[in-house]
Formats: C-alpha cells, structure tokens, sequence
C-alpha cells in the first residue's frame, strides 16, 4: 500500500511540475525571442553557450560539479540558439521523461503563400508582424528562389544558353505538374503525367529530349492547340529531379528555338542533368519539401 501510495504521490506530482515546466518554458522561450526580434538573439545565446562550455574546461583542472554545471548550461544556451524558434512544446510525463516537439518545416504551398503574403505586405520581409518561424521560412524561400533563378539562368558560354528552363512540381490537387518559382504574369496550363515531354519525363522517370518536328507534332500527346503552340521549338528536353533514393520529385526542362541549338547535345544534355541535381538539394536540404527516403 506505501508503495502505491508512493506512485500515486508520483504522478500527481509529475502531473504538477509538467504544466510548471511548460509555463518556465514559455517565459524563456517568449525572453529569448524576444531578443531575436532585437537582433540580438541567436548570436548572443550561442556565443555565450560556448564561451561558458569552453571557459568551464579551460578554468577548472579537475571535472568537478561546476564544471558539469557549467558545460550544462553553456549547451542549454547553444540550444536555445539553434533551435527556439522550431521548439512548439515542451513536456515532462512519467513514462517518455523530458520530450520536445519541433514545429514541422512548412510544405511548399504554405511557403510559397507565405511569399505571396510579403509580396502583398513588403513590411513583413522584414519582419514585422511575422511569426519567427515564418521568417525563417521565408528566408529559406527567398534564398532558394534565388538560387533557383541563378541555375535556371544559363550563361553565355554554356550548352544551354539561351534555352529557357523550367521546374515543374506535381500539385497533388491538381494532378498536374505545375511550374514552380515563376513570375505571377506565366501564363501555364502545366501538364498531365504522360503529356509533353514534361509529362513523360515524370511517368517514365527518365531522361526526354527531341528536336522538330517531334517538339510539337503528336509524338508527345500533345493537343491541336499546343502542337500550334510550340511549332517554334527546335528542341525540348525534361529531366526528373532526384533525390537519394532515385525518386522523382520534380521535373526540370529546357526548350530552344535556335536553328543551332546545343540542347540536345550531349554537352547540353550533361549540363541538364547537373543543374537538376543542384536543384534537387535546394528542395530537399534548403527548403526541405521533400527527403532522400
């Protein structure tokens, strides 16, 4: 019977010190971001944290308890640095112990609405009225977006110059394959899995490419409309983007209209190929839309 009572005293406990923890958490999580808002934050916490871890081995010859107290809260400061804006809960429970719960990393129709948002609100690219874990997704956005546009932009002296490239995304709704970091003016219809090279690039996972008449006859499927459409094309190529796990998780292509086109080459089509692989860790590792499973 103690030691039932005991248990009992236990978890009513735990019980009492779990909402406790939460309501600390919180009033340190609001401090801390309170001091990003600032501009001070991540560097402070994380300077401080290491300056205390470094300090605590250098000043004491012998590992004694204030040691370990301090290399403790020398790496509770770098956490918090890292991570206070991806922390949505902290719990204790009689069973897990301490467990922390990350805020999910947004998909990539809630990032690009997101962008869409600033667009409308230039103040919130800075900031303003802006959750902190939004303003590290819109950063991430705006970086790969950059990003993007600079691999999509071909120089001069490339295989690929003057080709115009485009990433396309499978919008699950849709069941379309839709473009992806482009200007609002684009007017696209997208395209169907097995439609255009696009669409056959995604339903065979393989490498497409072909030079006129085939970029615009019905060798692709293509409708009347678009076979009128495209009749200016020399050449068109779609490549999947892969991840690790050789799974498809976008399509880049490449059109020319040039009588001379190197697209098709096999310099251009290496140099395709390349730019789809830069592109497949900017989706995964930057904005992390998809993973190497």
């Amino acid at each position: 019977m103690e030691e039932t009572a005991a248990s009992c005293d236990l978890r009513g406990g735990l019980r009492e010190v779990g909402p406790s923890l939460q309501a600390v958490w919180g009033g340190i999580k609001q401090f801390f971001l309170n001091l990003v808002e600032e501009k001070l934050g991540r560097a402070i916490c994380i300077a401080a944290g290491l300056g205390i871890a470094i300090g605590a081995f250098l000043q004491a010859a012998d590992r004694n308890s204030f040691t370990v107290v301090a290399v403790l809260c020398g790496t509770f400061l770098i956490a918090i640095g890292c991570l206070v804006d991806r922390i949505a809960k902290l719990a204790i429970t009689l069973k897990g112990g301490l467990q922390v719960e990350l805020h999910p990393p947004k998909t990539a129709e809630e990032t690009t609405a997101l962008a869409e948002q600033v667009e409308d609100d230039p103040a919130l690219e800075h900031g303003v009225e802006a959750e902190p874990e939004d303003a590290v997704d819109l950063a991430r956005y705006q970086l790969a977006d950059a990003a993007v546009q600079r691999v999509m932009t071909p120089a001069a002296d490339s295989p690929l110059s003057g080709c115009d490239l485009h990433l396309y995304l499978l919008d699950d709704i849709e069941g379309k394959l839709l473009p992806a970091f482009e200007p609002d003016e684009l007017d696209s219809e997208g395209w169907e899995p097995g439609a255009g090279a696009v669409g056959f690039a995604w339903e065979f996972q393989d490498l497409i490419y072909a030079t006129a008449p085939q970029t615009y006859d019905a060798t692709f499927r293509l409708t009347g409309e678009r076979q009128k459409r495209y009749r200016d094309l020399t050449a068109v190529a779609a490549i999947p983007v892969f991840n690790s796990a050789e799974t498809t998780i976008a399509i880049l292509a490449a059109s020319s209209k040039a009588e001379d086109q190197r697209l098709t080459t096999e310099e251009g089509l290496n140099d395709l190929e390349s730019r789809a692989a830069g592109i497949a860790r900017l989706l995964i590792d930057l904005l992390q839309w998809f993973d190497d499973s």
